[in-house]
């Protein structure tokens, strides 16, 4: 007879895990992109802003940041997908690949 394994213990999860979801959500949401429906980061980079589409942390979880349902409203923005890439990237540390030119150099600083 196969001995079944065991069922690991049962962990607290850490703030990161026990982020916001659901219709709770979904309303802060809505309510988030009917008052401010374009990109923050494209405004601040003085770009023409996109429509934004993932309502954002803007500091990350993982770095400390409140969640949405308890931050007020000082912790978020809206970001077109783009610039939400960029910056979850940046929050994780990240660098940008570096451009090599035809010549085989580096372009750029």
């Amino acid at each position: 007879m196969a001995r079944v394994p065991s069922r690991p213990s049962v962990t607290r999860r850490t703030r990161c895990e026990q982020r916001l979801r659901g219709r709770r959500l979904q309303e802060i949401r809505a309510a988030w992109f009917r008052m401010h429906p374009l990109c923050a980061e494209c405004e601040r980079a003085g770009r023409k802003p996109r429509l934004a589409v993932e309502l954002d942390h803007i500091i990350a979880l993982e770095n400390g940041g409140p969640d949405f349902d308890v931050d007020g409203g000082t912790n978020r923005q809206g970001l077109c997908k783009p610039c939400h890439a960029e910056k979850t990237a940046r929050d994780l540390g990240h660098r940008p690949a570096r451009v090599i030119g035809p010549d085989g150099f580096p372009v750029g600083g």
